[in-house]
């Protein structure tokens, strides 16, 4: 008596094209749906997710560049309707074999019922990527964000037998 069966569906057809070796275009639509049978309980919802992604290829070889926005439309029966919306575009700079800089600036905006300040904003980040082997690599970024300052690092290490993955990310909110 203690139990639900929830029903979800997601269908997500997708279109690549190859701009020669200039550039890799993606265009994504998600539909999707959580049913729970319990409409007062359980929030059950339906969304829209649209996708733009353009990429550089291979023709510069250590300019790296990418533009990407989303846009998402939930509707929740439970807390109401919310929509996102992001655009950010990523530049990546291979100085060497084993140094890299990057860095990404975009606009997010946020659209929910609720109290709460000004949802919308840009962001950026910079960084850099140390790979001295195949199997090797450490990645750090620091920034600012719509709440407040971000920062990340990363580090993973392959062997013949294992794979190790550390990853720390933070916010410090604004006041």
């Amino acid at each position: 008596e203690n139990t639900t069966d929830v029903k979800a569906w997601s269908i997500s057809p997708y279109l690549v094209h190859r701009l020669g070796r200039d550039a890799t275009m993606q265009l994504r639509y998600t539909r999707d749906s959580v049913d729970s049978g319990m409409r007062n309980a359980f929030g059950d919802s339906s969304g829209d997710t649209f996708l733009f992604n353009l990429a550089s290829g291979t023709t510069l070889r250590s300019l790296g560049w990418g533009l990407n926005y989303v846009r998402q439309d939930l509707d929740n029966r439970l807390v109401g309707s919310s929509s996102s919306e992001m655009v950010n575009g990523s530049l990546r700079y291979q100085f060497s074999r084993v140094w890299a800089a990057t860095a990404t600036a975009g606009y997010d905006r946020y659209d929910f019922e609720g109290p709460g300040p000004d949802n919308k904003g840009r962001n950026w980040t910079v960084g850099g990527v140390w790979t001295p082997s195949l199997r090797t690599s450490v990645q750090a970024s620091i920034g600012r964000h719509l709440y407040g300052q971000t920062g990340s690092l990363a580090a993973t290490l392959r062997s013949r037998r294992t794979a190790w993955s550390a990853r720390r990310a933070w916010t410090r909110r604004s006041s």
